[in-house]
């Protein structure tokens, strides 16, 4: 989940800066979802506490992050089809079999691990349909609808949808992998300041049943708001002048340990700042070089 690779040329300004204003509309339909999705864990969290939730609730939230995996895979598919494509339908073909090779290979892996028949098994099973394949499909079928629907500049989507891939991909690491570790270990630190008898930690909780509930599911909501926040941003002024996503901060690269790569947006001071070097010429214009000096030469010697 490696930020990808964008070249300086992104952060330039495109258009008439000026005229560039947020396009509430579209900031709204894009967060309709993730908010939708906070609202639901949010009120999970408030009137689910005290019982314990549907079965199919719980599975759907853990298979939340493979398919947060997948939607990055699915949005970087869609940048590089609007990136290579010369038309709608070229990007179509591109799309569709970037998703068809993904398909394959998650089917050969899985026959490769588990057996033909098991896996044909599983991917067959109501439940997992239900979680894993309607999602999936979704995301697919909204992909097809943004190529066909879209109207504008290719590159510019490209790198919007680029951007959105990288940075959900980095809110996902870090909410599962950074942002528990850093809850965990606070939680312990006033844990024993409570059992030590210091009074500003009086009111920590024991972790019992309904705690742990009620953060789990309110955890889940701040992470769809996050993505919304993250959607949000392609959207603004900001982001069309500076090219730039919301988590692409060294900061963030230092959290999730990401090394700094060429081209990157964090380095463009640096590069600017390297020593300019002559560009190499080619053989023919050495060759076209020597030819002129060689006649500059003879003219000087007839001259004489």
């Amino acid at each position: 989940m490696a930020y990808a690779n964008r070249s300086a040329a992104a952060v330039k300004p495109e258009g008439n800066l000026d005229a560039q204003r947020t396009n509430w509309q579209t900031v709204m339909l894009a967060v309709l979802l993730p908010v939708m999705g906070a609202g639901a864990y949010f009120y999970l969290a408030i009137f689910y506490s005290h019982g314990d939730p549907p079965q199919m609730l719980v599975v759907a939230t853990i298979a939340l992050i493979p398919l947060e995996l997948v939607r990055s895979v699915v949005l970087r598919s869609l940048a590089d089809a609007f990136r290579q494509s010369r038309g709608p339908l070229q990007a179509l073909r591109a799309f569709l079999f970037s998703m068809l090779c993904l398909f394959l290979v998650f089917v050969v892996a899985r026959a490769n691990e588990r057996g033909v028949v098991d896996t044909f098994k599983a991917m067959t099973n109501p439940d997992t349909l239900i979680t894993l394949g309607v999602p999936v499909l979704i995301m697919v079928i909204d992909g097809l609808l943004n190529i066909l629907t879209f109207r504008g500049d290719p590159g510019k989507q490209a790198r919007m949808l680029e951007t959105l891939a990288s940075d959900s991909a980095a809110w996902l690491q870090l909410m599962v992998a950074r942002v528990p570790l850093a809850i965990a270990l606070v939680y312990l630190l006033l844990f024993g300041f409570r059992s030590a008898g210091y009074a500003f930690a009086a009111w920590l909780p024991d972790p019992d049943s309904r705690i742990l509930r009620e953060v789990g599911w309110s955890y889940a909501g701040c992470y769809f708001l996050g993505k919304a926040v993250l959607i949000a941003h392609v959207q603004t002024p900001h982001y069309a002048r500076t090219g730039r996503g919301l988590l692409d901060t060294a900061w963030i690269r230092w959290l999730l340990r990401k090394p700094q790569r060429a081209g990157s947006h964090s380095d463009i001071g640096s590069v600017t700042h390297a020593p300019i070097r002559p560009p190499v010429k080619s053989a023919r214009a050495f060759e076209d070089d020597a030819i002129a000096s060689l006649q500059e030469k003879s003219e000087a010697r007839d001259q004489r």
